[in-house]
Parts: structure tokens; sequence; C-alpha cells
């Protein structure tokens, strides 16, 4: 998924606001920085981002605050052994529009690990940031709690 872009966000996020992460950590080497998610052919980061509160409300709700945990690798693992078609699928929606290009020798090995998981918190703020066309903090929905994590009540932009 957006694992390496999501990383790279956080990380700077975190050390242009926080002096202890700066003093813990040396080096980080970003490859490609991602700042922006709005340009995304993500499928599912577009999909989150279209129904944002929608989806993010009703995982709330029901207190699902993972998706694609532990127990769907298991599952992903054996629908994939019967049916590699559905797989490829699922892999063109979630991670690349070409599936063709992936090696097949290393496709079931690849999907064994796949998905990897992503919290609920984590893609919705990937959708706040697709949608607001910019690079901020997690909104955390209302001006009194944006005020209270922030001291302001938006969330700080990190990037333009």
């Amino acid at each position: 998924m957006a694992h390496s872009q999501g990383t790279t966000q956080m990380f700077y996020a975190l050390t242009e606001s926080q002096e202890y992460w700066k003093s813990k950590v040396n080096l980080f080497v970003a490859l490609a920085p991602i700042t922006r998610l709005d340009h995304t052919t993500n499928g599912l980061l577009s999909f989150f981002a279209g129904a944002v509160s929608l989806v993010g409300n009703t995982l709330t709700l029901f207190h699902v605050y993972d998706l694609f945990g532990s127990g769907t690798s298991v599952l992903t693992k054996g629908v994939c052994g019967i049916i590699p078609q559905f797989c490829q699928l699922m892999e063109g929606f979630v991670i690349t529009h070409d599936p063709s290009l992936d090696s097949e020798d290393r496709f079931q090995v690849y999907m064994g690990h796949f998905p990897a998981g992503a919290s609920v918190q984590s893609l919705w703020h990937y959708a706040q940031n697709i949608n607001a066309h910019n690079m901020q903090l997690f909104d955390w929905g209302s001006e009194s709690l944006n005020e209270q994590k922030y001291g302001q009540a938006t969330p700080p932009i990190v990037l333009l």
C-alpha cells in the first residue's frame, strides 16, 4: 500500500514538531519523499478519500481500528493458492494497475505477505491529506479536539 509514503510523511512531521525525535535519529534516508497524496491512483486510498467520514465513522462505531491484519494474511494465502487471478485483481486495486509487470515466480511469495495490515487512523489521515491537497497533521474532527492536540482549531500544515 502506501506504507513508505506515510512513513516519510510522519517522520518529517515528527521531526519538524518534536525535538525528542531530532535527538534520537541522526539520519533518515527517504527515497522519493512523498508530501502530497492528492494525485494518487491507488484504488483503496481513493475510495477512502471519497467516503472518509462515512467509512471512518462506521469503522470507529464498530471498534474496527485496523484493516488487513494477520488473519487476513492466512485467508489470502489460501485464496491465492486456489484462485491466483482473484489475488491479481485485488493487487491491482490496492497496489498496482498492471499486475503483468510482477514476476510470476515471486507472486505467491509476495501474496503470502499481502496484505500487511493498516490502521484505520492512518488510512483516515491519508484520506484527509488527499482531500486537503496538502500534508497536514491528523484532523481530530472538531475544533476543540484539534485545539487540545495542537493548540489551534485546525491541524497544522506540514507542507503545501
